[in-house]
């Protein structure tokens, strides 16, 4: 949830098994030009883009896009034996 309207910035750094994408959205609204991914490999897809809200309380989240065929398994590990960290940073800016 974002506490109150305004525009903040949106970061996040998640470690994906399969080709695939991952997008913002802001209330089950996916956001333009915020979905990035890869075609092959299993390495972390990283996004960052601006969100203006209007309202108090809407609800932001990192999902797979709508209409992706491809389910994403996020890895638990990734090459060693200590547990794998996504990231998700959210700045208010104004």
């Amino acid at each position: 949830m974002l506490p109150s309207a305004g525009v903040y910035r949106v970061a996040f750094n998640v470690t994906i098994q399969e080709p695939g994408q991952l997008a913002l959205t802001l209330d089950g609204v996916e956001l333009a030009d915020t979905a990035t991914g890869r075609a092959a490999g299993s390495s972390a897809i990283s996004g960052e883009a601006p969100v203006r809200t209007l309202s108090a309380n809407s609800l932001l989240t990192v999902r797979n896009p709508p209409g992706e065929p491809n389910a994403l398994t996020v890895a638990p590990v990734a090459g060693c034996v200590q547990p794998n960290a996504a990231t998700l940073i959210i700045e208010q800016l104004s």
